[in-house]
């Protein structure tokens, strides 16, 4: 009987919820459902639940569910349905009657017979009573919430109407089981009077087997009546004003960990998440999301977060393939907004010059020495050098845009210091050793020229150089190696390996602390060999007054050892440099590689050649991330110091080794490219060599021989500065050509240089040096290598393939609505059991977006529409034109690639458009340098405003979050164009 009862239970009802899971599933998924969804009979649906229902019109039924679901956000897995509608249909049916009871029964049918009746009779006369009793009616707009609510907006994909359906059928039945209505007694009497044996029944036996078969149905009914009342009276005191809603459930576990690339993202996601979210910013206030680097506590970050939130469309661009790469993340994880909220096509605006024409004019518009035939793809350089003097403790600088010379702008520790670039040549490392050894520091320098990188282009940064404040007190610092985005400094007297990560140094407020390890003194090297991994030398731990290592062993960040290769595997060792597959380094008797693979390591000897002097030995090493092969000086100790035996090609792969120049030389360099190999000789005359076979393609005297000291040389794209103590001049040699094009009278003696900025080529070089200035040994350098050189050029190859969308949607409230709800459904992925949480505050915060976006249309209302123009740094306001009806008719840099100046036909021609059509606001960005827009601006009489782009305000600022940031630019344009 129960079985039976259990079948047939809930028609009503579970035509109408069914009906409605339907509905919500038809206009939650919309055109832009990712598979076809099957085609629902929705008319048909909801006439079968009204005619159930009998307590709404098709109509109402409709409006009502449209109106519930409009603003449903999208996201839900088939078992979050099943659970939120279970929880849904249990409280709605806790709010209905209870049905019949067992003396309600028994009255009907006592008061409807009179002696004996047959079975027909019977069902009838109850059948006929029930139909006048009111039937239990269902709150269509209450149950329409709260179903609508649990399957909220988001039927995920792949799941059919037909599935939601028996997930509706199942947990109405669930919720039903124990609450009878009109129907369900009916069918139960009339199976009850079938099953009796005989045709004809008196008045007490139809009431002996009713009751018999209400018995366990009604202590159910009773049961759930109770527990009911008792929900109700606890609803009720905790919150009377939304007894009608389902309650959301107390947020319960650990927060979910959410890493967001910009502060806008993570602004939107604390609201989201509020207290069910960690959120870290990758990006702080004012900072540009395009050209962020980032460091080894970003990498972290990401390794940790249960989910990570990018604007995408290219945005983040290589950085954040790169830091997804090494903090070893599931991209399952990584989550592209952008992707979700249908994007325009990029269309950059007046780009009416092509790829060519605009390397052409920005590359060397001003380049005085550029000769017919130059092709347009010649390399540029913005930036300047960092000069150091041999005599004076002080730093000079070049601009090499403008010629400008500054002579002992800064103070260092000592003279004669050695100057070198970070990986990206952001910044300049100066290590100063003065007459005692507490006197020894390493400054830092910001170069001030720098590229923001954004997804649609690069952003040009020009400031003074300015001293950082990170300043180290160490000891005789000498090696210095670059590597994978750090810079390692090995500081001889107690043995520290210093290192410092450029990205974490860019971002830093100023408080950046280096790594360090410690390997005890010696005179010794450290190189980061990958992402993971560090190569520090060993100490002669048999004879500790020893100061040359004699092996290295490989670390990871944690200090432990990894690989050990310190049982004097190369004794003596002095001099080491690297290329992509491993590191070299000099020893007494040939040289050591360090191969590495992919994390694994291992080690071999190439013992010097018979031709080489039995007391030579490699002490400097020489290597380039193009170059499978090293060179090596090789020395003696002759009666008057150190003999040079002059560059050996050594042969890692065959254990050979073969002299290549013969001469004694002071400086060694690489070309950018690896092709060739400059040589400085002690004559102060250039050799090009051929890099692969050491053949000398070309010379050029160079410099005078002099007792001030040695030259010292780096290569920069296509040019090569030499800092001459002996002439107190630095000299610009422009390498195509071989000869000496640029030079600048500094006085003094300037021993030492590096270039800070940027550069136009593929392959910019990234020195790193090894300074060895005790026993002769003044130049030991090592050509160091970033991983991120590897990258650079993929950037600069590709800063014209932005990709065929625009990324800077968040300009677009109603487009934000659609990110918000994707971050919502995405926590509720990772934590369904607060999903209600999230879907809550992502439709408060959607409200909120509305009103943003009509307070827009009235503030840009009182704009007279033909001064809706807008002239910006570049183009990120698109979606915010279409949107509100604004013409961008103009652009300060129209280059997608906006490292280099745009050329002065295009300035000339934004002039022209600014006077012509009577601009009188232009519109700079707090996150590009307003430099050239100031230029616009004094050109045309027009007045500068800032609006914020890729970053929200300091805190305080008013636009420290999402909304703030937008109004904030919203009233400066109306204030610049009413």
């Amino acid at each position: 009987m129960i079985m039976t009862l259990s079948r047939n239970i809930g028609l009503g009802r579970l035509t109408i919820v069914a009906a409605i899971a339907a509905l919500v599933f038809a206009i939650a998924c919309g055109d832009d459902a990712p598979e076809p969804v099957p085609t629902v009979d929705t008319a048909k649906l909801i006439r079968e639940a009204v005619d159930s229902a009998q307590s709404a019109s098709a109509a109402e039924i409709q409006n009502s569910v449209a109106a519930a679901i409009a603003e449903q956000p999208q996201g839900a897995s088939a078992a979050e349905i099943q659970k939120l509608v279970s929880d849904s249909v249990t409280a709605a049916i806790a709010a209905q009657p209870a049905g019949l009871t067992r003396a309600d029964v028994q009255s009907i049918v006592s008061r409807s017979t009179e002696g004996q009746l047959s079975a027909a009779d019977v069902q009838a006369i109850v059948d006929q009573s029930f139909r006048a009793l009111p039937a239990p009616e269902i709150d269509v707009s209450r149950l329409t919430s709260l179903v609508n609510s649990a399957v909220a907006g988001a039927v995920p994909e792949g799941v059919s109407a037909d599935e939601i359906s028996n997930i509706v059928q199942a947990q109405v039945s669930a919720g039903l089981s124990g609450t009878l209505t009109r129907g369900d007694i009916e069918d139960l009497v009339a199976q009850a009077v079938e099953d009796a044996v005989g045709d004809q029944l008196t008045a007490e036996q139809v009431t002996e087997i009713v009751n018999a078969s209400l018995v366990a149905t009604n202590q159910a009914i009773e049961s759930a009546a109770a527990e009911a009342a008792q929900a109700a009276a606890a609803a009720s005191a905790a919150q009377a004003a939304a007894a009608a809603a389902m309650e959301a459930p107390t947020p319960s576990g650990p927060p979910v960990q959410v890493v967001a690339t910009t502060n806008f993202v993570a602004d939107w996601a604390r609201v989201v998440g509020g207290d069910r979210a960690e959120v870290f910013s990758l990006l702080q206030p004012g900072a540009d999301p395009h050209t962020f680097l980032p460091g080894a506590r970003d990498v972290a970050r990401v390794a940790d977060a249960d989910l990570v939130l990018t604007v995408g469309l290219d945005l983040e661009a290589e950085w954040l393939e790169d830091l997804v790469h090494n903090a070893s993340a599931d991209e399952s994880k990584i989550v592209a907004l952008g992707e979700a909220v249908d994007p325009i096509e990029f269309d950059m605006l007046a780009m009416e010059h092509d790829d060519h024409e605009d390397e052409d004019d920005h590359g060397h518009e001003d380049d005085e020495h550029e000769e017919e035939g130059h092709d347009d793809h010649d390399e540029m350089t913005i930036g300047r050098l960092l000069v150091a003097d041999a005599v004076e403790a002080h730093l000079s600088v070049i601009d090499l845009s403008t010629d400008d010379v500054d002579s002992g702008i800064f103070e260092v520790a000592a003279p004669r210091a050695t100057v070198y670039p970070s990986p990206t040549h952001r910044f300049g490392i100066i290590l100063a050793r003065g007459p005692e050894d507490d006197d020894d520091r390493i400054h830092v320098f910001d170069g001030g020229i720098f590229l923001e990188e954004h997804g649609d282009h690069f952003d040009l940064v020009t400031q003074p150089v300015s001293r950082h404040s990170l300043e180290i007190a160490e000891e005789r610092p000498i090696h210095y190696v670059n590597s994978h985005g750090w810079t390692a400094i090995f500081a001889d007297a107690h043995g520290h390996a210093i290192l410092i990560n450029e990205a974490d140094l860019a971002n830093s407020s100023g408080d950046y602390e280096p790594v360090e390890f410690e390997a005890g003194p010696q005179h010794g090297a450290a190189l980061v060999i990958s992402d993971d991994h560090v190569v520090i030398t060993t100490k002669n731990l048999d004879n500790l007054d020893d100061a040359l290592p004699v092996g290295v062993e490989v670390r990871d960040f944690h200090d432990h050892v990894v690989y050990d290769a310190s049982n004097r595997s190369c004794p003596g060792m002095h001099g080491e440099s690297h290329n992509e597959h491993g590191a070299a380094f000099g020893c007494v008797g040939g040289v050591l590689f360090l191969e590495a693979h992919d994390g694994e390591y291992e080690h071999h000897f190439i013992p010097n050649p018979p031709e080489m002097r039995e007391d030579s030995r490699i002490g400097s090493v020489y290597g380039h991330h193009h170059v499978e092969h090293f060179f090596g000086r090789a020395s003696y100790r002759g009666d008057q110091g150190f003999v040079d035996d002059g560059i050996w090609l050594i042969e890692v792969d065959h254990s050979e080794m073969h002299q290549v120049f013969s001469e004694p030389s002071v400086s060694t360099k690489f070309s950018s490219d690896g092709e060739l190999l400059y040589v400085l000789g002690a004559d102060g005359v250039l050799h090009a060599l051929d890099a692969h076979d050491g053949d000398l393609v070309a010379t050029l005297d160079l410099v005078e021989p002099g007792d001030a000291g040695r030259p010292a040389m780096i290569v920069v794209g296509e040019w090569l500065y030499v800092a001459d103590p002996n002439s107190g001049h630095v000299l610009g040699v422009h390498l195509p050509h071989m000869e000496i094009e640029e030079e600048w009278e500094l006085g003094g003696a300037p021993s030492s240089l590096a270039f800070l900025g940027v550069t136009d080529s593929g392959d910019a070089p990234h020195e790193g040096h090894d300074e060895h200035e005790e026993e002769g040994h003044d130049e030991h350098e090592e050509e160091g290598h970033d991983e991120h050189d590897e990258h650079e050029e993929d950037e600069h190859g590709h800063a014209h393939d932005h990709g065929t969308h625009d990324p800077h949607f968040w300009f677009d409230p109603i487009r934000v609505k659609v990110a918000v709800n994707e971050i919502a459904a995405r926590l509720s992925a990772i934590d369904p059991d607060n999903a209600s949480v999230y879907f809550q505050n992502a439709s408060e915060y959607a409200d909120e977006l509305d009103e943003l976006h009509y307070w827009i249309l009235d503030q840009v209302g009182t704009i007279e529409p033909e001064r809706r123009l807008l002239v910006t740094s570049h183009d990120a306001f698109t979606y915010f034109a279409q949107a509100y009806g604004f013409e961008i008719v103009g652009l300060v840099i129209p280059s997608l690639a906006t490292h280099v100046e745009p050329s002065a036909e295009h300035i000339a021609g934004l002039v022209e458009v600014i006077r012509e059509r009577e601009i009188q606001a232009l519109f700079g960005e707090t996150t590009v340098s307003e430099r050239l827009a100031q230029a616009v601006a004094r050109e045309t009489g027009a007045e500068l405003f800032r609006l914020y782009s890729g970053s929200l305000g300091p805190e305080g600022s008013g636009a420290d979050t999402y909304l703030g940031m937008v109004r904030a630019n919203v009233e400066t344009m109306v204030e610049a164009l009413k």
